[in-house]
């Protein structure tokens, strides 16, 4: 396969430990290291408020969110419907 003049090969990956890190294997035949992140957004209703956060553990901070275990924003204004969430391995 080749991506803007530059030659790769298909990414080959090994479990995650703890579902937030992982290894991918480069062209020189080296491991390396990559996050997990996700952003995500919450709504308190319909048509309500909504929060934009980003983690490394999904399900944990959805939980955090549900159960007011952080005071905070989504806390205050009961923000805690997940509506949509993206997986990605860079957060710049």
């Amino acid at each position: 396969m080749f991506l803007a003049g530059i030659q790769t090969c298909p990414r080959e990956t090994r479990p995650r430990e703890n579902g937030e890190q992982g290894l991918v294997l480069n062209l020189a035949g080296e491991w390396l290291m990559f996050n997990k992140y996700f952003v995500y957004i919450l709504a308190s209703k319909r048509n309500g408020t909504l929060y934009i956060g980003v983690t490394n553990n999904l399900e944990r901070r959805v939980y955090e969110h549900k159960n007011n275990i952080v005071k905070g924003f989504t806390s205050k204004y009961s923000v805690h419907q997940l509506v949509h969430y993206e997986e990605t391995n860079d957060i710049y």
